[in-house]
């Protein structure tokens, strides 16, 4: 009787005592793990004040890995706690009719009407769901060209290096904006501060109420371009800043000249030593706004007086290569692409933690499940594993230390399939036989500069061997590449005559300076390709 007497007494004395806990999850963009300087902090050219607080008050995820490095399969994998090839759904935005096993690219994602997101979830237990800026998980989103080149990811397009050219491309390289800003400079992308006032106001207003809440938002930094002010510019130390190395074009990975031409960095004109400083500067002047971004709403967590009940979940949707292997942007499988920073701290999670195991993106879901204390749906189909037992004690016994990515669509060749176990991490492209496959020690190469496929064979085998039981990965390329076909045919299809579809191939695509190199040559190729079986990847001649 007198512990019911006290405990009804807290309750009348505090709202938040007797509260299930908060989430706040906030996802910004494109932020590589190392963006942070979590192990190294001397090393950093910028400060970070809001980010560095929250890492001395919870646990940061060191190995931290998406399951696609790109936008809209990486959130729908986040939003739904399924790998990418698990995600069916009918193609929109036109509706072709077509069915789609997978989030192949950024205009395939989970179906509008899909009702088992976390979030969905949460809200039917009774959580008060405030869902602000970048969501980008459903299918349908991203523009024509954008698709485009994932469908055609594979056709032998002509292209010439000579004479200093860039070959195929489909983007337009590295581009840096340095411009006034408002407030002094200090705004620069005004979105993400609105849509962070608006998640502080929804704060401010949820922590009022008598049931928990979940407060999710999404921010565009750090995406390019990289457009940053002389605000926050001049607040990144050019002296720290380090100058990646390439190594030259005859020398790279078959699939890495292909994302490296499709970046168009593969010119004689790209890049000086001191434009990559440029690039990484506006880089981390970006980053430094977004360190003030999230303290409006760290701030807003403790005016509301729940910070001792929220769990505050700080990550990025996938990395950027910031002109490390000769890339900028996303969808490679190296770790500034594929690996992001984690910080999450909350009522009984150890502070001032590095966790150095692998963990991944899959794991979120399970994790707000068992804050809320409920069990998702079966339906649902969960892959990940809670992180709460590392949060609390810094341990998980039975988790295997593995994380997965793929990708599919722009700005490569071949479909990819990346496997971390330990300190190894295991790449192979297609169906396993048309390039050869790759192997990092993590540990001792953690820049990924040395590939040990040739002199670790055994190694390779036996982390292929359990990649196809994770994967039947020759199957998943194949589904993708039935996918690209079919997908070209009914946009093609979709013009009056086959004139207009080579009209817009022309002059209306990203690509479009690329095709008139050789514009026969180009649309022999794409026919070429039409031909080729979807299971086998060899270039068509």
């Amino acid at each position: 009787i007198m512990k019911l007497f006290l405990f009804l007494s807290l309750c009348n004395l505090s709202l938040v005592l007797c509260k299930p806990p908060n989430i706040l999850f906030v996802i910004d963009e494109s932020t590589d793990a190392k963006a942070y300087f979590a192990k190294n902090p001397q090393d950093a050219p910028m400060d970070l004040p809001n980010i560095k607080a929250l890492m001395a008050k919870g646990t940061t995820f060191n190995q931290q890995y998406v399951q696609a490095p790109v936008c809209c399969p990486s959130r729908a994998s986040t939003w739904s706690g399924r790998n990418i090839h698990r995600m069916p759904h009918q193609q929109v935005n036109p509706s072709t009719g077509l069915h789609v096993d997978g989030a192949w690219n950024n205009h395939e994602g989970l179906p509008h009407d899909y009702a088992y997101t976390f979030a969905d979830v949460l809200k039917a237990n009774n959580f008060n769901a405030g869902i602000f800026g970048k969501t980008d998980y459903v299918a349908g989103g991203h523009s024509v060209t954008c698709r485009m080149e994932s469908w055609l990811n594979k056709v032998n397009f002509p292209y010439t290096l000579a004479n200093g050219s860039y070959g195929w491309y489909d983007e337009s390289g590295p581009v840096t904006h340095t411009v006034a800003g408002t407030d002094g400079g200090r705004v620069v992308h005004a979105s993400d501060w609105a849509h962070a006032k608006q998640t502080a106001d929804f704060i401010k207003n949820a922590s009022q109420e008598d049931k928990p809440f979940l407060a999710y938002v999404g921010f565009d930094i750090v995406h390019p371009d990289y457009t940053s002010s002389p605000y926050w510019l001049n607040q990144v130390n050019r002296s720290k800043i380090t100058v990646p190395k390439w190594v030259p074009l005859d020398q790279l990975h078959p699939e890495d000249f292909q994302a490296v031409m499709k970046k168009r960095m593969a010119g004689s004109g790209c890049c000086n030593d001191t434009y990559k400083v440029d690039v990484r500067q506006h880089y981390y002047a970006m980053i430094a706004e977004y360190d003030a971004i999230l303290g409006e709403v760290l701030q807003a967590v403790k005016d509301a007086g729940v910070e001792d009940n929220t769990y505050i979940f700080a990550t990025s949707d996938h990395g950027d290569c910031n002109m490390e292997h000769q890339q900028f942007y996303k969808m490679t499988y190296y770790d500034p692409s594929s690996r992001v920073p984690l910080i999450v701290t909350g009522p009984d999670v150890q502070a001032g933690k590095i966790y150095d195991n692998l963990t991944q993106h899959l794991d979120f879901y399970p994790t707000f499940m068992d804050i809320a204390n409920i069990t998702a749906p079966v339906a649902a189909g969960l892959e990940g594993r809670s992180l709460m037992p590392i949060l609390r004690t810094g341990v998980d016994p039975g988790r295997n230390n593995t994380a997965f990515s793929q990708f599919h669509g722009d700005n490569i060749h071949l479909s990819w399939f990346m496997l971390r176990q330990d300190n190894y991490k295991y790449v192979t492209f297609g169906s396993g036989s048309e390039v050869p496959a790759r192997l990092f020690d993590m540990e001792k190469d953690p820049l990924e500069m040395n590939d040990l496929v040739h002199e670790l064979p055994d190694v390779a085998k036996a982390m292929d061997t359990q990649l196809q039981q994770m994967i039947d990965y020759p199957s998943v390329a194949a589904d993708a590449e039935a996918y690209n076909k079919d997908s070209f045919v009914r946009w093609r299809d979709s013009f009056k005559t086959p004139t207009d579809a080579v009209k817009a191939l022309a002059t209306e695509m990203r690509f479009s300076n690329s095709w008139q190199y050789d514009p026969d040559g180009s649309l022999k190729a794409v026919d070429a390709w039409l031909q080729t079986p979807n299971s086998s990847f060899e270039w068509a001649c």
